[in-house]
């Protein structure tokens, strides 16, 4: 008997809803299928949402597994999580939890259990050094490795010139925490110039209602603003390719090492980011982006214009931004997971 693993997470399956988290749950999947010589199963925890009748599913998954690969967003991790720990003990099962984003340290803080509970599983993988620090020194977590980010790619971009026009593109969820007010008080700035630059912004991803009317009204306003919808995951890179730099003036909460950064390095693109949660860690300055502090707005446009009136800077970063993406491979992280998934 070859074993079978299970992976626990949100894919998105059922309404193909893509984002952040479904698209790492499914690259491990992917992964996984790719790679182990395992049985290989899933539980789509968005499925319960249509149908209460999954639980039932989920539960013979817990009983039935040999291994449990958990990937939970909060409201999984706060109530699904103390019934998989305690089945898994029971049934002396590994849980190797895979985090998506960067809120876990803060969320467990009033959690008593969970605190407990976390410290005893097999393997903790965070995205960033600062999360694994936290773990480590307020829970004294001894059971905490470090799994970047990664994609399932074979990509080769081509490194376009867009000529004296600089393409930006917003590739992520379409909501005003993720920084939009930030990109459309820069441009507005800019055309409101005597001069103003020849910049476009291209906006991609799903928006969220509460910023809907918002991001409409905003769109309307710039003749050099556009979204064009979502993106499929096997699109990604090839679009992302089209253009010269993505931005993210992110101040979501829930941040970790945000996909669209990846996404841009592996289509041959730098980034201008805010200084929000542990980004910084990911971005090498004018190599393959530019960080700006969320208190000095200002050096989000003052880090585009450089790159904008700088083509011999733009074309290096491109360059570094695809040999930086190497490093966040699926082997890389295979090499980091396996260990984890054998016995």
């Amino acid at each position: 008997m070859k074993g079978n693993i299970s992976i626990i997470g949100n894919f998105g399956f059922l309404e193909n809803k893509i984002n952040g988290q479904t698209v790492k749950t499914r690259n491990l999947l992917d992964l996984l299928n790719i790679k182990s010589q395992k049985n290989i199963t899933y539980f789509d925890t968005s499925s319960t949402k249509s149908n209460k009748l999954t639980l039932i599913s989920l539960l013979k998954t817990l009983f039935t597994a040999s291994k449990i690969i958990y990937m939970p967003a909060h409201s999984n991790l706060k109530f699904l999580f103390p019934i998989l720990y305690l089945i898994c003990k029971i049934r002396n099962v590994d849980i190797v939890y895979v985090v998506i984003g960067g809120w876990l340290p803060e969320f467990i803080k009033t959690k008593w259990f969970h605190k407990w509970a976390l410290k005893n599983i097999k393997v903790i993988f965070c995205e960033t050094n600062q999360m694994k620090s936290k773990l480590e020194n307020w829970y004294n977590y001894k059971n905490v490795k470090l799994l970047p980010n990664f994609r399932l790619n074979n990509n080769n971009p081509i490194f376009l010139d867009n000529g004296n026009q600089l393409k930006i593109v917003f590739m992520s969820r379409i909501i005003i925490e993720k920084g939009l007010d930030v990109i459309f008080r820069f441009l507005d700035n800019n055309n409101n110039l005597e001069s103003p630059a020849n910049i476009e912004v291209t906006f991609y991803g799903p928006i969220a209602n509460e910023s809907l009317d918002y991001f409409n009204s905003q769109i309307a306003k710039f003749d050099n603003a556009k979204y064009l919808g979502i993106l499929e995951p096997s699109e990604i890179n090839n679009t992302l390719n089209s253009y010269d730099v993505l931005v993210l003036p992110t101040r979501y909460p829930g941040e970790g090492f945000p996909g669209a950064i990846l996404d841009a390095y592996i289509s041959g693109i730098p980034v201008v980011v805010s200084n929000w949660k542990d980004i910084a860690e990911f971005v090498e300055k004018e190599k393959t982006g530019f960080v700006f502090e969320l208190n000095q707005e200002e050096n989000f446009g003052k880090s585009i214009y450089k790159i904008y009136n700088n083509k011999d800077l733009l074309k290096e970063m491109k360059l570094n931004s695809f040999e930086k993406s190497k490093e966040y491979s699926s082997e890389s992280c295979w090499n980091k997971l396996s260990p984890y998934l054998t016995n």
